[in-house]
């Protein structure tokens, strides 16, 4: 069986990617993964092969200055194309890349014995592309929907155009009609999904993200306490570029009042790893001078590689995580969990992550977005338990990759089935 997968190097879904190899190929399937770029490039791999295809419209992607320091004379341009292409281009700029596809023939040679198509957004041109070879090849298609599409989408120009939404429903629908399997990362995408298409309820299965394979783990994750010293917490993640309702400030204005409420009699030490955008900029260098007002230091580590990040939230006393969204669960939560740390989770009451997290005893939640007068206690029983290293702890193996690989090659042999 050849399955091909559709993805681009500008969002964040490499490692859902790397599972979905993995697992096929531990199946015996050879794989045909196709992929955004920069160049055209042909590559074998263990599993299978890697086509990589020129992006025809690289300019969408992020533009700063020269290494050398000299300045893009054509920076306006590019934001003036970056703006046209952000709000003209349906449903997104990668669709140009997508339609390359279908006359590349390198691409045609490899995909002439396909047995399946699976694809995964963002971005959601990966869907049109993928229907167009499982047309062509008469192959079951699957998609796999890492966040929503309408339900809270990335681009928020989506819901503020009602014309642009219009469109992007119907290409929605028809792809969620022709689709023979649905992949979603938590019970609330699946269950907005089916209020807009009740025929595809059926056919919709819940494959969360989940801990990091064992390879990807820090072996050591045995919570340290941190004596005389401060107390260190660390967020991984982006913040105004992941959702504009994702504020620094609405991360640390919990620590800041359970501090104040608790009486935390240790300094706090707050990690923000990942890069910032210029609005995360300002907001950081406010809630930085008001932070040691109190003794305690707020730090910024840019370009994190996965690795570093992995050690450094292993090597933390405690863990933060803010998810704005009712229906998404952030990837990393699975890589807070398997370290085995307190985990302070800032996210809307009755969420997906506030209903996953309420059997995880080492999570603390806390509701920053209801309006309602605000609680600190569960914020000071999770610093007192990273003062102390006093907490329960719980790894549920329902986020383990043999579980959910069991899931995902279930999806596969109902499809081959019929």
């Amino acid at each position: 069986m050849i399955a091909p997968f559709w993805t681009n190097p500008f969002h964040v879904g490499v490692y859902r990617m790397e599972r979905f190899i993995r697992w096929l190929s531990k199946e015996g399937n050879r794989i045909v993964l196709l992929s955004a770029g920069v160049r055209d490039n042909v590559q074998e791999q263990p599993w299978g092969v890697e086509i990589t295809l020129k992006d025809p419209l690289k300019m969408s992607g992020k533009y700063t200055d020269h290494k050398d320091g000299r300045k893009d004379k054509y920076r306006y341009l590019r934001r003036a194309w970056r703006f046209f292409s952000y709000v003209s281009i349906i449903p997104d700029q990668t669709i140009f890349w997508a339609m390359r596809i279908k006359r590349n023939s390198i691409v045609k040679e490899h995909l002439r014995d396909v047995a399946l198509v699976l694809s995964s957004s963002p971005p959601e041109s990966s869907h049109v592309a993928s229907l167009e070879i499982s047309r062509t090849c008469g192959a079951p298609l699957i998609i796999d929907l890492r966040d929503g599409w309408l339900d809270e989408p990335l681009r928020p120009i989506v819901d503020q155009l009602w014309l642009r939404r219009f469109l992007e429903s119907r290409l929605e629908e028809k792809i969620i009609a022709k689709a023979d399997a649905i992949l979603v990362t938590s019970e609330r995408w699946k269950e907005q999904l089916g209020e807009r298409y009740p025929h595809a309820s059926a056919k919709t299965t819940v494959l969360t993200n989940g801990y990091p394979v064992a390879n990807d783990r820090v072996k050591n994750s045995t919570a340290k306490i941190p004596g005389s010293k401060a107390i260190t917490l660390v967020h991984s993640g982006q913040f105004y570029a992941s959702s504009r309702t994702r504020k620094i400030g609405s991360l640390l204005d919990p620590i800041l009042g359970g501090g104040q409420h608790g009486g935390v009699a240790r300094k706090i030490d707050i990690r923000l790893l990942g890069n910032l955008e210029p609005p995360d900029l300002n907001e950081f260098d406010r809630w930085k001078e008001k932070i040691a007002g109190l003794g305690w230091t707020l730090s910024h580590v840019p370009r994190v590689p996965r690795s570093a990040a992995l050690e450094m939230i292993q090597e933390a006393n405690g863990l933060l995580l803010l998810s704005a969204s009712n229906a998404a669960i952030p990837s990393k939560l699975f890589e807070y969990i398997a370290a085995l740390k307190p985990i302070l989770a800032v996210t809307p009451r009755g969420s997906a992550v506030w209903k996953l997290c309420g059997r995880i005893p080492q999570v603390y939640l806390f509701d920053s977005f209801s309006g309602k007068e605000k609680d600190y206690s569960t914020v000071t029983e999770f610093l007192s338990a990273c003062r102390s290293g006093n907490y329960q702890t719980d790894v549920p193996i329902e986020f383990s990759d043999e579980y959910l690989s069991r899931i995902f090659n279930g999806v596969v042999d109902g499809i081959r089935r019929h």
